[in-house]
């Protein structure tokens, strides 16, 4: 490798002001290309503008096994990243799929070094990876990138790994290429033995980014379409999962909270019935931005229910996990009765809740997702199914989780407790989990989160502000938040959406959100904040009276049972969970701890038909 880029810089020198010496095309089309390559990765560099310099070490492994690239092998499937289907070198790549994570973008700008400059006009860009469903062989990828956003050196930098192997490190694209330029990075020698091709994007700096990538084989690998999913079997944990959404406008920064009303494409929903894909749109953002993607319902669950216990299994692709969890019924009373999951035995006060005839379900989150991994080894049911380093954290995790003991509950025949009927609490990260649990799963009646704190209800902008958990700490203490959500925590005010709209993904199901005025580090006037914009789509969709806030509580303690919450909480359970007229709503905030919404607010709600 050494002698070959030896030689390179003396045949062809060149300037930084030179045509960069990106990827200017396809090793398999381009005859004016040299290749420089060691045993499993190659660089195309244009014969032209080849310069040393330019081809830094965060990009190139050696190898005494170097070699020119001269065979084509055969293509298997190709992505443009962030965008929609484009050809290149008489490739054609697909719309965006198969990814976790990552927000779209795109320019207008001209991309030089290539005649067809579509592909490398947009991106994809964040932490973020990609499983692609081929068969078990051996493969070569070639990832496509363009520097579009940034115009000097040291602004981004991110590494890439396929198959769990890193492939490129420290990469800084402006450095290597220059704005507006293509380049390409070719993995060969990758053996796929799970059925999934992975490319995992980790940004360092300022997002790590992706154009496009193109897998081929020339070992008889191939794609392989997976089934469609019916959307009637997925209706009731998200009832949108039918709707067929646009790509995601490109994030730009903004002091005030995101209109929920606004869909992708730039227009406001003007109707009820639009809420249901409105909110899907919402929903893909969240999990792209905050908590990362929560899959649909897996291939097979099964359990059993008892009046003591409920057990869960889950298979899906040749895995399996099992973790099951405690229930305490309520005294002196036959037949289905309502329930509420109580995240760690640490929630909202279930003496009340027993009380009024609804069963306890003590769920530990920990066996679906445990808090002493990491973010590169993730463990737990839900990574056991969906690997160690899935980018979704913990709190989509423990949702993923609740579903699939509703899943138990709906075939179990209904005859100990009401699938239909079911509650969630859970106080400090329990209280987090709560309230993405209710946001994340359509068939929850009644979601009770209680003093989340950041990761939470508190709004992402105001919290900087008020002296809360900070957005990286909450990101660094554990892996609660998805992966992604590490290109905002220096900068929240770029989040496509915030805490309001979380909520909003709840609505028009009853809400409780029960908080503590007195402990600046949770964030009460930003979940103030949060309640009050997110009570304007309650009030659009006729629902106005389906939110309940209240933080007007004297006792200060973290986490601690109080009169104030007694008498909302028996409200809530008897007109969400047993069905019986009650008088809900109203957002009750202590007087030291309010937020004001024209602070947060910049648009109008809509009055819907």
């Amino acid at each position: 490798m050494t002698w070959l880029m030896n030689y390179l810089a003396t045949t062809n020198p060149s300037s930084q002001s030179s045509v960069p010496s990106s990827v200017a095309s396809s090793s398999r089309s381009s005859q004016s290309s040299v290749v420089i390559s060691s045993s499993s990765s190659s660089v195309i560099v244009p014969a032209s503008s080849t310069s040393s310099s330019r081809l830094s070490s965060s990009s190139l492994r050696s190898s005494s096994s170097s070699s020119i690239i001269s065979t084509a092998p055969t293509l298997v499937y190709a992505v443009n990243s962030g965008g929609g289907k484009v050809n290149y070198n008489g490739v054609e790549y697909q719309a965006d799929r198969f990814n976790t994570g990552g927000t779209a973008n795109s320019t207008t700008d001209n991309i030089s070094n290539v005649a067809e400059g579509a592909l490398f006009q947009s991106e994809l860009y964040g932490t973020f990876g990609y499983a692609v469903p081929v068969t078990n062989s051996t493969y070569s990828v070639e990832l496509h990138f363009a520097e579009i956003y940034h115009t000097t050196v040291g602004k981004r930098s991110f590494n890439v790994s396929v198959e769990g192997k890193q492939e490129m490190s420290q990469t800084d694209l402006y450095s290597l290429i220059g704005a507006d330029a293509a380049y390409t990075y070719t993995v060969n020698n990758v053996q796929v033995t799970d059925g999934k091709l992975n490319i995992d994007l980790t940004t360092l700096v300022d997002n790590a980014t992706l154009a496009g990538f193109a897998i081929y084989s020339s070992t008889g690998g191939k794609f392989v379409e997976p089934p469609v999913v019916d959307p009637v079997a997925t209706s009731k944990e998200n009832e949108g999962a039918d709707c067929v959404l646009g790509t995601a406008p490109a994030a730009t920064s903004n002091a005030k909270l995101p209109d929920p009303f606004k869909k992708y494409n730039g227009a406001r929903i003007t109707s009820k019935a639009e809420w249901r894909c409105q909110r899907q749109e919402i929903l893909k953002q969240v999990e792209a931005s905050i908590y990362g993607a929560k899959p649909p319902k897996p291939e097979k669950v099964t359990g059993t229910v008892s009046r003591t216990q409920i057990t869960v299994n889950v298979e899906h692709q040749g895995k399996t996990a099992s973790f099951s969890a405690r229930i305490e019924m309520p005294s002196n009373v036959s037949g289905p009765v309502p329930a509420v999951v109580v995240l760690g035995g640490f929630g909202g006060d279930t003496a009340t809740i027993k009380a009024e005839g609804v069963a306890i379900i003590t769920y530990d989150p920990y066996v679906v997702g445990a808090e002493s991994g990491s973010r590169t080894n993730k463990t737990g049911a839900f990574y056991t199914i969906y690997g160690n380093r899935s980018t979704t954290g913990l709190l989509a995790a423990w949702s993923w989780g609740v579903s699939r003991i509703i899943d138990v509950l709906e075939q179990s025949g209904a005859t100990i407790l009401k699938p239909d009927a079911i509650g969630v609490t859970g106080c400090s990260r329990f209280g987090k989990g709560a309230f993405a649990i209710g946001a994340l799963d359509q068939r929850i009646a009644l979601t009770m989160p209680f003093e989340s704190g950041s990761g939470g209800v508190p709004i992402w902008r105001g919290i900087p502000g008020e002296g809360a958990q900070s957005p990286s700490s909450a990101y660094g203490e554990t892996y609660w938040l998805g992966d992604a959500f590490s290109n905002y925590t220096a900068d929240t005010k770029r989040l496509p959406v915030d805490t309001h709209q979380i909520i909003a993904l709840v609505a028009p199901r009853g809400l409780f959100i029960m908080d503590n005025p007195h402990i600046a580090n949770l964030g009460p006037k930003s979940a103030h904040a949060a309640a009050l914009a997110g009570a304007e789509v309650y009030k659009a969709l006729g629902a106005a009276s389906s939110i309940t806030y209240h933080s007007n509580v004297a006792d200060g303690s973290h986490c601690a049972i109080r009169p104030e919450h007694k008498a909302p909480m028996q409200a809530n359970i008897r007109r969400f969970l047993k069905k019986e007229s009650a008088t809900t709503g109203g957002l009750t905030a202590r007087s030291n701890a309010t937020a004001n919404i024209n602070d947060w607010v910049d648009w109008i709600t809509p009055t819907l038909n």
